[in-house]
């Protein structure tokens, strides 16, 4: 309590004077010794009827005039009255100063009346050599003595601690800011411990405790006084001083308050590096925290020196605190780790009620842990945080725990185990406060219903593995994005990363955002990171292998006799990070590049490296080797060199951005790898024109071996339906080798380098059935303007010229042009790369060739799909010919299989049926649309697309001839939602969209829900018969008349 101001208390006691104290007699400050003595007997007069007075009252007993007694014995010091009464009594006590006769008694010594104690007190100071301070006039109605910042001297302190013990109404004192000594204040303290048991507050600050008065202070704390406040702000307590006032504390069971502001408490943590067992005073108060036997309820620490070891211990007491509701720790330094202990205790404390932490450094990483508290704790009403560079991301997290504070998610099925369970997998390690903080953050999301998707109405959210896998991305996402604009930094991002235990450089941040960063804003959005933290730390399942049987599911044994002979299978599969070479062998080979004198040298060794080995490297040692590649190439020719060397298409897409190449630069690249580049970046949907005799097209046939025979096992492995065109689970559709119709699988390429399949033409569509990762997300609606601008749709753009056309000779990495009985009847009066690429998809096109081509050779091929030219290439060359020539007449099923047949080139000329042939050379509107295609083709990464983005897409090209449908093929492996990719087809004209089911397959973009269509199916083709047997399923199951027209169903010619 404030003192109340002297001037009210003069206005309120201005009518308790008495007649012959008036203020003429107060100004003359002298009289005659007659008017001394009427004064004195006067004075004595009063003092006898108040101890009368009091005594009547001790008989009666009555409270209301005991505590009448206390106010009037009060009121003796206060107003004009009282400055009048206390100097009488000081003239009283100069006189018996001056008294040298020991035998004379002197009335009221010791007696509990004003009158006397006021005299008494001012001889006491004149006995110390003072002149007596006006010290008891400063009584307030509450029974406090304010002595704050009065100037008091030692002598006048031991003066007061004479009168202390009979002054009962007093129940504070605060002699405060007086720069009283130890010896004084020891003093002070004794009596107070020995004479004052109705005192309830004492406030000692700003004065200098010693040995003495700490050794007082402490023998007060265990004397079982009933005092309930201890203030010792800026009294010089040390880190011993206060580890002996906490032994004292222990037990004491009326101190609720206790004030060890501004000290030097904590500061003797510096020598806790030296010596170990020292216990410093926070490390005390910790201690008798946890005892139990504290019953503090408000403890001021603020201005001290707490920090580091002592400030974890003190933050973590607090857990098991009982009886504290405020706590004052402003101006230390609890930072960062600190400050999370003290946060996650209080997730267990239901008590604390106001914490001040104000000015401490808390960090945001700190700040996001006292938001995740606040969630949850209930008991705080103020919490202050003033002075703290908690950042963008700590104020948004205490904005947002506010919000949601002390709210239940409906989910009740995450809990911490299961968050725990998911870090252990992805190989995080988190402490427990950051994974509280992630915990509370997916709870906040969890109940804005952030994760429901769509139309799901359920009041439970899934949460396996990989769903809260996703989850904790999120979280950390939200909890990284200060700004909320739903993309952070490179700051941001190393503060992420750092949250999470991760301490990288800021180097290597800003490559993470640059694999992402397509329009060079210099941030990643949500999705983009979500993306890229699955693919750094999810982990795959690799099932065991089964093991191996001879017959049934009896494991095989090794017999004790005979000979075994073991033939292995290759499949062709693609490369994993398991065939990456170490860190430290691709570090000495860039150590051998960066020494190596000669270019030649250089170039010679970096040859040997990319000339694809079965040594394949990460997106990191890719980089760092294309950094040092300096061999008198281009960077588009070096990294055109390491990509087919990189493990996994996610590792080239990023490398790609990783080496900032300009659109220009990306299109040339893409030229330089052909039909390779799909394959390379997980981007394989499309037709296929390869040359064997190209070492670019080679490459792209063993890539696309590779994810065949993934994509194959995926799909039998998933247990879904074969959506084949040969009903063997592979994904390539309409092939021809030199013109020949085939069946492809994996093995096929297996043969390229023996006999005739050195050289050829294979011509095909793959379809991917690859399904994306659970926690792949369309990019977003900012990042699909800017995709569009750059496309050269919506705001004009400076878009890049279309590159000049290498040429055929001399360009080893562009196809060669191989004559091909279907191209050559189009006059090819324009040779560019544009126009060769438009004969091809037309020469292919289902308008172009007729639809029974294809069913008819692959019925004469063999319905059940095993058969397979080419599976060895054993039978290839002369052998195959002379069979041919003996046999004559029609073609046999083997002649068909093998290429340059001539019985089976006539069977397929025979088979052909041409439609009317298209314009000679591609138009005009047609080139544009394609440099926009390769622009989209070389600029999409590792970005998906919704349907309804794609179907905007696709709506910015113009219905030129078949470039639409390319369109599609370029997006379809790219498209999230297939089950809306109907959406697509629909907003397609009748010739692209039957062009489109054409190369896809009519069972990789079919959806149930969406059949409403025309159909023409040729039965003979495995995929579309399974479709009409679907439809027929539909149009029974579902009531009406579901089959609008009349089915025109037409036998095949016998």
């Amino acid at each position: 309590m404030q003192p109340i101001p002297l001037v009210l208390q003069l206005e309120g006691s201005s009518s308790e004077c008495t007649p012959c104290y008036n203020a003429r007699e107060l100004r003359l400050g002298g009289a005659d010794k007659l008017q001394q003595q009427q004064h004195s007997a006067e004075y004595a007069g009063i003092a006898r009827q108040d101890a009368a007075l009091k005594e009547d009252n001790k008989h009666a007993g009555d409270l209301e005039r005991l505590a009448a007694e206390v106010e009037k014995a009060r009121s003796f010091f206060t107003g004009t009255a009282g400055r009048i009464r206390f100097f009488h009594a000081y003239r009283d006590a100069l006189k018996l100063s001056e008294q040298t006769d020991d035998t004379i008694s002197v009335e009221g010594v010791g007696s509990h009346e004003s009158v006397w104690i006021a005299r008494d007190f001012a001889k006491a100071a004149i006995s110390h050599g003072v002149s007596p301070n006006p010290a008891l006039l400063k009584q307030s109605a509450d029974g406090t003595l304010a002595l704050r910042g009065l100037g008091l001297n030692d002598g006048i302190a031991r003066a007061l601690a004479t009168v202390l013990p009979r002054l009962q109404h007093i129940r504070r004192i605060d002699i405060s800011s007086n720069n009283l000594g130890d010896a004084a204040l020891a003093i002070i303290c004794q009596v107070v411990t020995d004479g004052c048991p109705h005192l309830e507050s004492f406030d000692l600050s700003r004065n200098t405790i010693g040995a003495n008065a700490a050794r007082s202070i402490r023998s007060l704390l265990a004397s079982g006084h009933r005092l309930g406040e201890l203030r010792l702000e800026g009294a010089d307590v040390d880190d011993s001083e206060c580890v002996e006032l906490t032994k004292a504390l222990v037990g004491n069971r009326a101190l609720t308050e206790l004030d060890l502001s501004a000290n030097l408490i904590g500061q003797a943590e510096a020598l806790n590096y030296t010596n170990p067992e020292l216990v410093t005073g926070p490390e005390a108060i910790a201690d008798a925290l946890n005892s139990g036997r504290f019953v503090l309820r408000v403890l001021d620490l603020s201005w001290n020196f707490i920090r580091n070891d002592s400030a974890r211990a003190l933050g973590t007491a607090l857990a098991g605190v009982e009886s504290l509701t405020e706590l004052r720790l402003a101006h230390n330094c609890f930072a960062d780790e600190p400050a999370q202990y003290l946060a996650a205790a209080l997730h267990e404390n239901t008590v604390l009620e106001v914490l001040d932490l104000s000015f401490n450094a808390i960090s945001p990483r700190a700040a996001l842990v006292i938001a995740s508290m606040l969630k949850v704790n209930t008991s705080l009403v103020l919490v202050r945080l003033d002075g703290n560079p908690i950042g963008k991301a700590g104020a948004r997290a205490l904005m947002s725990a506010l919000q949601t504070r002390g709210y239940e998610s409906r989910n009740h099925a995450l809990d911490r185990k299961d968050l725990e369970d998911v870090l252990a997998w992805m190989g995080l390690v988190m402490t427990e406060e950051h994974v509280g903080v992630v915990l509370g953050e997916i709870q906040r999301l969890l109940a804005a219903d952030v994760f429901r998707e769509p139309n799901d109405d359920s009041s439970q959210v899934h949460l396996d593995k990989v769903t809260l896998m996703h989850h904790f991305w999120r979280a950390v996402f939200c909890l990284a994005d200060a700004d909320d604009s739903q993309c952070i930094s490179k700051s941001e991002l190393k503060a992420v990363l750092h949250f999470l235990g991760i301490d990288v450089p800021m180097k290597a941040v800003a490559q993470a955002i640059a694999e992402y960063d397509t329009d060079g804003s210099g941030v990643i959005e949500q999705e983009e990171f979500i993306q890229l933290a699955t693919q750094k730390f999810a982990r795959e399942n690799t099932a065991p292998k089964t093991p191996l049987c001879e017959h049934g599911n009896t494991p095989w044994k090794v017999p004790k006799s005979g000979h075994l002979d073991i033939v292995f299978d290759y499949e062709p599969a693609p490369p994993s990070t398991d065939q990456c070479g170490s860190d430290e062998g691709v570090r000495g080979l860039i150590h051998v590049l960066k020494t190596t004198p000669s270019e030649q040298e250089r170039a010679a060794i970096f040859d040997v490296v990319t000339s694809e080995t079965e040594l394949f490297l990460t997106r990191e040692q890719a980089h760092a080797l294309l950094e040092v590649a300096r061999t008198g190439q281009s960077r588009v020719e070096n990294l055109a060199r390491i990509l087919p060397q990189v493990a996994t298409p996610s590792d080239c897409c990023a490398l790609i951005e990783l080496a900032r190449l300009s659109r220009t630069e990306k299109l040339d690249l893409m030229t330089r790898l052909g039909h390779a580049w799909g394959p390379l970046l997980n981007n394989a949907t499309g037709h296929y024109s390869l040359d064997m005799r190209n070492p670019i097209d080679r490459l792209a046939a063993r890539k696309l071996a590779g994810i065949a025979n993934s994509q194959r096992l995926a799909s039998q492995q998933s247990g879904g339906a074969d959506t084949s065109q040969h009903r063997n689970w592979q994904n390539f559709r309409n092939e021809r080798w030199q013109g020949n119709p085939i069946r492809l699988t994996p093995t096929w390429f297996a043969a390229l380098n023996v006999g005739k399949l050195k050289e050829g033409s294979l011509q095909f569509d793959y379809v991917s059935t690859e399904i994306s990762k659970h926690s792949s997300r369309p990019i977003s609606e900012r990042r699909f303007r800017i995709f569009l601008q750059m496309l050269g749709f919506g705001a004009e753009t400076n878009d890049d010229p279309l590159p000049q056309d290498r040429g055929v000779n001399g360009d080893p990495h562009h196809p060669v042009e191989v004559a091909d009985p279907y191209i050559n009847p189009l006059a090819e009066t324009e040779v560019d790369s544009v126009a060769r690429h438009w004969r091809e998809m037309i020469a292919t096109s289902r308008r172009f060739i007729s639809p029974s081509f294809y069913s008819e050779v692959y019925d004469g091929i063999g319905g059940d799909g095993n058969q397979v030219f080419g599976h060895t290439g054993k039978k290839d060359g002369k052998q195959g010919k002379k069979k041919g020539k003996k046999k004559g007449g029609r073609a046999s099923k083997k002649e068909l299989e093998r290429p340059n047949s001539a019985d089976a080139a006539a069977l397929l000329a025979s088979q052909l049926q041409l439609k009317p042939l298209p314009p000679t050379n591609p138009s005009d509107q047609y080139r544009k649309g394609v440099h926009s295609l390769r622009l989209l083709k070389a600029n999409i990464g590792h970005s998906y697309f919704s349907a309804a983005q794609v179907q905007d897409l696709v709506a910015k090209f113009q219905p030129d001839d078949i470039l639409r449908v390319e369109v599609v093929l370029a997006l379809f492996s790219r498209t999230l939602d297939l089950q809306n990719f109907a959406t697509v087809l629909d907003s397609l004209e009748k010739e692209e969209c039957d062009e489109c089911v054409y190369r896809l397959g009519c069972l990789n973009v079919f959806n149930s829900m969406t059949v409403d269509r025309m159909y023409t199916l040729n039965l003979k083709i495995y995929d579309e018969r399974q479709m009409a047997s679907v439809l027929v399923k539909l149009a029974i199951a579902e009531p009406g008349e579901n089959w609008v027209a009349i089915p025109t169903f037409k036998h095949a010619a016998r």
